[in-house]
């Protein structure tokens, strides 16, 4: 059985346009604002299970074993807030698979840790109708919204919906529109110090198996930079960890949540990495951790003895 939760004690939920039907303005919640007890944010992506055919992860289907560390690690680290990058569920519309994910993260639902999802690929996958019901079963708190921003502490997330394919041409003007608005909104907010954009397709990636998603960079990534407290975007999709600086700004692809790894170029890169491993990378979760001027950014990976290490760390400032 679903266990929906979130928890408004520790930031602002600000839903966008993201219903059904365009009848509907834009809701807003009133501001309430808190700090970060932690100062601690946890960000991954794409921890749903294989699906057929993917045999890229040592000659097995699915990590499980890798998956279930991944998140008793998660919960372990008892975050202020986790954001997804999408694809919680290899196929949205199966009941079976969203109960699969109850069960698997019932660390974190235990925990009450609140937890904020962009919707990837995955979660349309199958009749969508039926998806986006498991979905909003458990993320009530959403509503009918499919794009939407969040405040925690000095941190505004805007959190998007880069599956175009499955939204009208309306919802794809309206979320574009409800954007730039969002961004405008940002830069004059003087508790906002750093404005952080997810979605779950990356903009910027060396993957031997996705390609960039130039949509997502020409609506979203490109239209941010506008915006001087946007500090960092982050996606998924891409099963594994990229980081770029574009116009000195973090893109980092942290898709390493318990989907089958995928490799990634070492040479030829479409775009210049700012990290450079090897073809496979470790799963992994990006720990944010907030000070009075900026923030810590780890990429906490998996080692091959169950333990975790930093495999990558960068600042962002403000």
């Amino acid at each position: 059985m679903h266990r929906a939760f979130h928890a408004l004690l520790l930031l602002t939920l600000f839903p966008g346009t993201g219903c059904d039907c365009l009848s509907g303005l834009p809701s807003q919640i009133d501001p309430i604002r808190r700090a970060l007890p932690t100062g601690r944010i946890i960000l991954y992506g794409d921890s749903r299970p294989a699906v057929t055919g993917e045999q890229y992860f040592m000659g097995r289907t699915d990590p499980v074993e890798e998956r279930a560390q991944i998140i008793a690690r998660v919960a372990a680290e008892k975050p202020d807030l986790v954001v997804h990058t999408g694809d919680l569920v290899a196929r949205g519309s199966s009941d079976d698979h969203w109960e699969r994910w109850d069960e698997t993260h019932k660390p974190i639902l235990d925990a009450k840790i609140p937890f904020y999802p962009a919707i990837g690929n995955h979660e349309y996958a199958g009749d969508t109708k039926e998806a986006l019901v498991y979905f909003r079963k458990r993320f009530p708190f959403l509503g009918q919204c499919r794009w939407y921003t969040i405040k925690a502490g000095p941190l505004q997330f805007v959190l998007l919906d880069t599956n175009f394919e499955e939204l009208k041409p309306p919802f794809v003007e309206a979320q574009d529109a409800w954007f730039l608005k969002t961004l405008e909104s940002a830069e004059t907010d003087p508790e906002v110090k750093a404005l952080i954009v997810v979605s779950h397709h990356p903009p910027y990636t060396n993957s031997n198996v996705h390609g960039p998603h130039d949509e997502t960079r020409r609506r979203f990534a490109d239209p941010a930079a506008s915006c001087s407290k946007f500090r960092m975007y982050v996606a998924g999709h891409v099963h594994s960890y990229e980081r770029f600086a574009i116009q000195g700004v973090p893109f980092v692809v942290t898709g390493g949540g318990g989907a089958p790894p995928t490799s990634v170029r070492t040479s030829g890169f479409r775009t210049p990495p700012a990290f450079e491993g090897p073809e496979l990378r470790p799963f992994h979760y990006l720990l944010l951790t907030t000070g009075r001027n900026g923030a810590t950014v780890d990429c906490m990976m998996l080692q091959p003895d169950g333990s975790w290490k930093s495999g990558d760390r960068f600042e962002l400032t403000w």
